[in-house]
């Protein structure tokens, strides 16, 4: 089951060089992010598939970057909250999220162990 964590309003994705205000979800699986202008314009990104989860500079000041793995497509997704208080506050949840998705991952089937060896008596 899908848990949302954190719906963030007045975030920026930093795609296509410019600013594009969203809102942020950081769920149990995935982060997704939602243009506020376009229904067809969103980033979802599954854990699974993320490489890298930092802060760094970028053009339009600090911003959070997603790296996904090359498998799902390699790409760099920037986003940006003000003040930088808040932005570190989703990175830490995030990268908290990602750590426990790591340890025991979520991938729609649930797997139970079933001891099948076959004693035979003598």
């Amino acid at each position: 089951n899908v848990q949302v964590y954190s719906k963030v309003a007045d975030v920026s994705n930093l795609s296509s060089d410019q600013e594009n205000v969203g809102k942020l979800y950081v769920t149990n699986i995935r982060v997704v992010w939602f243009s506020d202008k376009s229904d067809n314009y969103n980033v979802s990104v599954p854990y699974i598939q993320m490489k890298v989860i930092k802060i760094r500079k970028s053009k339009f000041g600090s911003a959070l970057v997603i790296e996904s793995s090359q498998r799902s497509g390699g790409y760099v997704l920037g986003f940006r909250a003000m003040p930088l208080e808040r932005l570190q506050g989703i990175f830490k949840e995030i990268q908290s999220l990602y750590l426990v998705f790591s340890a025991s991952p979520i991938l729609g089937v649930d797997v139970t162990n079933v001891d099948l060896s076959v004693s035979y008596g003598r």
